[in-house]
C-alpha cells in the first residue's frame, strides 16, 4: 500500500499493537508490574542513547553532545534506582 521508507510496515504495526495491548492488559492487572516494565524501558532508552553519544564522540566533535549523553547515563541510573525503590 505504501512504497515510504519511513512509514512502517504491517508486521511493525501489529507487533506495535501487541506490544501496547499487553502493556494495558500489564497496567489493568497490576499496576506494580506495569510501573516495572516501563521503567525498564525508560532505562534501556537511556542508557542507548549513552551508549550511541559515547561511542561517536570521536566523529561528531562536539563536547556538548557528549555532555548530554553522559547526562542520559546519569537519568538512567536515576530511573533505575527509582524502579527498585517503588514500593
Amino acid at each position: 500500500m505504501f512504497d515510504s521508507d519511513i512509514l512502517p510496515d504491517k508486521h511493525s504495526l501489529i507487533l506495535g499493537a501487541a506490544f501496547l495491548a499487553g502493556l494495558l492488559w500489564a497496567a489493568v492487572r497490576d499496576y506494580l508490574i506495569f510501573h516495572t516494565l516501563i521503567g525498564i524501558f525508560t532505562v534501556v532508552a537511556l542508557w542507548s542513547i549513552f551508549v550511541t553519544a559515547w561511542n561517536s564522540r570521536h566523529i561528531v566533535r562536539n563536547v556538548y553532545f557528549s555532555f548530554i549523553g553522559i547526562a542520559f547515563l546519569f537519568a538512567g541510573l536515576i530511573e533505575l534506582l527509582h524502579i527498585l525503590s517503588y514500593n
